[in-house]
């Protein structure tokens, strides 16, 4: 098969009629740079290893630039995709292999293409859909009694309200589309926004939800392509932590490329508090 039709110059449509895929590797730009800043954490019990993921990635692509142009997300977004086949994703949650926020981009980029597809969540399973506390990096058969259906799962987190790494997830789908109503609608009518910068030694204290989304639909107005790449996160009871990098260019010139996270508190499933820090990149050696 090459990129203009079968080898043997046949007439025969080669068209895709449809695409299953597994915990896709649709970024690989952002799995590397993933797997870049957990290279010093020693092995988890999952099975990760950083180190392997990255040595595979530079001997696969020539460089960083390579990665970005292999991008199924950046393509689609940019609306280089010739053809948007029915897609099914499966995506365990909890795989630190293939971070579901890269499945998740993929998706919202692929519907607000027009595209049509079905993602399928394993909230409680890691990569290779090993479930939670087994290794990941291999892969685990098991028969439908070992595994809950997705519609199951859903029920049984509906009963308890409160974050989920689930609901991180639609929330980063939500600031990267960079519809305000959309972002809004994940939080509390008196939730309160602590920006990473500003007058203030917090930064700039932003309070309630109409506040709120002036101010992120001002800074979308200025950082027209300002998108979060997540590279972990977790849920303690009423609290989560997201990591990321942010990326964007202002209208000012200024370019975004920092490592930050969001440190949340909920009351439900709505954001009461989001508290914002990304890092200060500096030429000058100091401490």
């Amino acid at each position: 098969m090459t990129p203009e039709g079968p080898l043997d110059a046949s007439p025969r449509d080669a068209a895709v009629a449809f695409v299953v895929a597994l915990y896709p590797v649709a970024d690989p730009l952002a799995r590397y740079r993933y797997a870049l800043a957990r290279e010093r954490e020693p092995p988890p019990p999952s099975g990760f290893d950083a180190k392997r993921l990255i040595a595979s990635h530079r001997a696969f692509f020539a460089d960083e630039a390579a990665m970005a142009g292999a991008s199924v997300t950046r393509l689609v977004a940019e609306g280089l995709a010739t053809a948007r086949p029915p897609v099914w994703v499966a995506q365990p949650d909890l795989d630190d292999n293939v971070p579901a926020a890269i499945t998740e981009a993929f998706v919202d980029a692929y519907r607000k293409a027009g595209g049509h597809l079905e993602r399928v969540h394993f909230p409680e399973s890691r990569h290779g859909f090993a479930p939670a506390g087994e290794p990941g990096h291999r892969q685990v058969r098991r028969g439908r009694a070992g595994l809950r259906r997705p519609a199951e799962r859903a029920r049984s987190r509906s009963l308890t309200m409160g974050p989920t790494i689930d609901l991180l997830l639609q929330i980063n789908a939500a600031f990267n589309s960079r519809d305000v109503n959309r972002i809004m609608a994940f939080f509390a009518d008196d939730a309160t926004f602590l920006m990473a910068r500003g007058p203030e030694p917090c930064g700039r204290r932003v309070s309630g939800k109409a506040a709120i989304g002036q101010v992120l639909a001002d800074r979308f107005k200025v950082i027209r392509d300002m998108r979060w790449d997540h590279i972990d996160h977790f849920v303690t009871g009423d609290r989560a932590v997201s990591i990321w990098t942010v990326t964007g260019t202002g209208a000012d010139g200024e370019r975004l490329d920092y490592q930050g996270c969001d440190i949340y508190e909920f009351r439900g499933d709505k954001i009461q508090n989001k508290d914002t820090y990304w890092k200060l990149v500096e030429q000058r050696p100091r401490l």
